[in-house]
C-alpha cells in the first residue's frame, strides 16, 4: 500500500504560464520605465546651471532614451531597459550604448566626462521600485494561468 500521492505539474505548463503573465505585464513595466525617464532624467536639469562639455557648449537634451524602451524576456525573469545610444556623440571618445549602456550612465551620472559635474539620475532604481509593487499581482495571474492549464 502507497503512503505518498504524487502529482507532477510538466514545467513546460509552468514555463508558458509563467511568459504568458510576463508578456501581459511588459507593456505596462515598460511604461513605467519610460514615464520614470521622462521625469527623472529628462525632466532635471544640471545643478550647476552652466555648460556641461570641455568645449564650453551647452547640453542640449535629446530625449532619446524613452523612445528606446523594449524587454527581454529569458525564462522567468523579464528584463526592460533602453536601446538607445549616446549616438552622435557629443565629445570626442565614442557613443554610449547597447542594452541599458546610455541609461546606466545617467542612473549613476558621476563618471567619465561627467565625473565633475554629473549627478545621478536614478529612473531605473525608481521604475524596479514601482514595478516590483507588481510582483504579487503578476504572481498570483501567473497561478491562476497554470490552473487554468491543468
Amino acid at each position: 500500500m502507497a503512503d505518498t500521492f504524487t502529482f507532477e505539474i510538466p514545467q513546460s505548463l509552468i514555463d508558458r504560464a509563467v511568459r504568458e503573465t510576463l508578456e501581459k505585464y511588459a507593456p505596462q513595466i515598460e511604461d513605467i520605465l519610460k514615464s520614470h525617464i521622462e521625469s527623472d532624467i529628462e525632466g532635471v536639469t544640471a545643478g550647476n546651471g552652466g555648460p556641461w562639455y570641455p568645449d564650453g557648449s551647452p547640453y542640449v537634451k535629446r530625449n532619446v532614451l524613452a523612445g528606446g524602451v523594449t524587454h527581454k524576456i529569458s525564462g522567468s525573469t523579464l528584463r526592460v531597459s533602453s536601446t538607445a545610444g549616446s549616438a552622435p556623440s557629443v565629445i570626442h571618445g565614442g557613443v554610449m550604448g547597447g542594452w541599458g549602456g546610455y541609461l546606466e550612465f545617467h542612473e549613476v551620472g558621476n563618471w567619465g566626462f561627467m565625473r565633475h559635474i554629473g549627478f545621478p539620475r536614478p529612473a531605473v532604481t525608481n521604475a524596479q521600485k514601482e514595478a516590483d509593487a507588481l510582483k504579487p499581482q503578476m504572481e498570483e495571474e501567473a497561478i491562476n494561468r497554470l490552473l487554468a492549464m491543468l
